[in-house]
């Protein structure tokens, strides 16, 4: 990323757009960038960063644009305003640095986004990187671990011993975290719900609240991830928390597909719950065959099948 901001620097007007492009790319196409801005997405709620972005900025007159109070909406702000300017043709990233500064110079303008668009936000993603906010890429990370090396090992075991098969893919969880820089993935203390399956850091400001749950389509199926659903929203609101997380270890011959209130296509799926966002990480426990002769059917979990409903 320092080469790509580098660059960006040292751009001038008629080169920005593209040097622009570039890092935006990078910056979506990184899982560790991709997992802190949906992390972030999720704390800034239902804050709608378009409305603010066409009407207080870019709508704004030269230097009279204005940010929001919070800094995590802000923030949103900022990185919708870099994909416009990196991505809308026909959006160019010198007239809205027009409006973010004074003066006559088109080089100057361009370098205007860098200083007060792009810098806040590249900032951010390095003093987040190893902290909660790459709980998304710790965990994508986990589930490739698993299945490329784990899987026949963890599954021997659980048929060696059902009733404690959910402890075994739980305390798989728990040490990978560990490992990954999460201090005290062990802890379950009680809260005014009940014990989280993992909750980290409680003796920080941001605890993490991650729910383990098994699927193999019988005794533990969609009724059994709606309850692990429900789980991580009420530890969320316990804790204060804007995000969860739900791991679905599949044990069963099908494919797992989740719905989800995501815009864009992005992965993995989450849900909008009661003002907590749920991400939801699926594991292939059940060993399956080669791509060239997997016949599993997909199965597609409707959403009300795994949100309960209120009266």
């Amino acid at each position: 990323m320092k080469r790509l901001f580098d660059a960006l620097q040292q751009a001038g007007n008629r080169q920005y757009k593209a040097q622009l492009g570039y890092l935006y790319a990078l910056l979506q196409s990184t899982p560790r960038f991709r997992s802190t801005l949906d992390f972030l997405k999720a704390r800034a709620g239902d804050f709608d960063a378009d409305d603010w972005t066409q009407t207080k900025v870019l709508g704004a007159k030269p230097a009279c644009h204005a940010w929001p109070p919070s800094e995590d909406h802000k923030l949103i702000v900022l990185l919708r305003i870099m994909q416009v300017c990196a991505t809308d043709e026909k959006c160019n990233p010198t007239t809205v640095g027009r409006i973010l500064t004074y003066g006559t110079n088109l080089d100057a303008w361009a370098q205007a986004v860098t200083t007060h668009i792009v810098f806040p936000l590249v900032d951010y993603l390095q003093t987040r990187l190893g902290t909660e906010s790459e709980t998304l890429y710790q965990l994508e990370r986990m589930r490739r671990r698993v299945e490329w090396f784990e899987q026949d090992r963890l599954y021997q075991a659980f048929n060696a011993d059902t009733k404690r098969g959910e402890a075994l893919y739980d305390r798989e969880v728990r040490e990978f975290l560990f490992d990954e820089g999460i201090d005290y993935p062990f802890s379950q203390p009680a809260s005014a719900s009940g014990r989280a399956d993992v909750v980290a850091a409680l003796e920080g400001d941001d605890p993490l609240v991650c729910e383990i749950k098994l699927y193999d389509g019988n005794s533990y199926g969609t009724a059994y991830l709606r309850q692990g659903v429900g789980q991580a929203v009420r530890y969320a609101h316990d804790y204060s928390k804007p995000a969860a997380f739900l791991v679905v270890f599949n044990l069963s011959d099908e494919r797992l597909q989740f719905p989800s209130d995501a815009t864009n296509q992005e992965q993995p799926p989450r849900l909008q719950i009661e003002g907590v966002t749920v991400f939801l990480v699926v594991v292939q426990a059940k060993p399956i065959p080669p791509a060239s002769k997997d016949r599993r059917q997909v199965r597609e979990v409707p959403r009300d099948d795994l949100v309960q409903r209120t009266l």
